[in-house]
């Protein structure tokens, strides 16, 4: 366990250092991620409490083939998710050299059945609409030295293709969201990874231009 958990850390601070912070957006699912800091060092506790079923709307834009005299191109989604933020800070310390953190990895699939193959593109364009969203967002939840703003919401970024079938009628897709905090504590997660929380999510969702 303790391999498992020096080289979660190490894993968490390079994420922390390759991803970008999302810009804030208007959605925010229902429920919260509860954060817990405790003891000198900093120890992170994430827990979700999100409900496994929820309905949201998504903004999309219509953009222009660059390319085609005609009228034609194709309608993205351009919208930010956000899930709130319950942070209570048990540490009992004024200031941290690094700040403390959670790193949500999310993915966001369709069904197999739900996939339009037509057009018939590369592996890597079908990759995509199996899985529109798949995003590694830190949020900081203790600042530092080096980061001096708490983090409030994770915002996820909702970017990728619809075809107008899908604009007027919405779809349903499944959303897996795993959390680890740096410095990691137990979450009573997996069995063979506590550190790390889960949960998957049944999403409804509906578009709007």
């Amino acid at each position: 366990m303790k391999k498992i958990k020096i080289s979660t850390i190490m894993i968490t601070i390079m994420l922390i250092s390759i991803s970008a912070v999302s810009i804030s957006g208007e959605g925010v699912l229902e429920g919260n991620i509860e954060v817990e800091t405790t003891e000198y060092l900093g120890i992170v506790k994430p827990k979700m409490n999100l409900s496994e079923n929820q309905s949201i709307s998504l903004d999309v834009s219509y953009v222009k083939d660059d390319n085609s005299t005609n009228a034609t191109g194709r309608y993205m989604v351009n919208d930010t998710l956000m899930i709130s933020l319950n942070i209570t800070d048990n540490c009992g310390r004024n200031i941290f050299l690094v700040q403390r953190s959670i790193i949500v990895g999310v993915i966001i699939s369709r069904k197999f059945a739900d996939i339009t193959l037509s057009p018939i593109l590369p592996i890597t364009g079908l990759f995509r609409r199996f899985f529109p969203v798949i995003s590694i967002v830190p949020a900081t939840v203790i600042p530092g030295l080096l980061n001096r703003q708490r983090d409030n919401y994770v915002n996820i970024t909702m970017n990728y293709e619809i075809d107008n079938s899908t604009l007027s009628d919405g779809e349903n897709l499944t959303m897996n969201i795993f959390i680890v905090g740096f410095l990691p504590g137990d979450v009573n997660g997996f069995d063979i990874l506590p550190i790390v929380d889960y949960k998957q999510i049944n999403l409804a969702v509906e578009y709007q231009e």
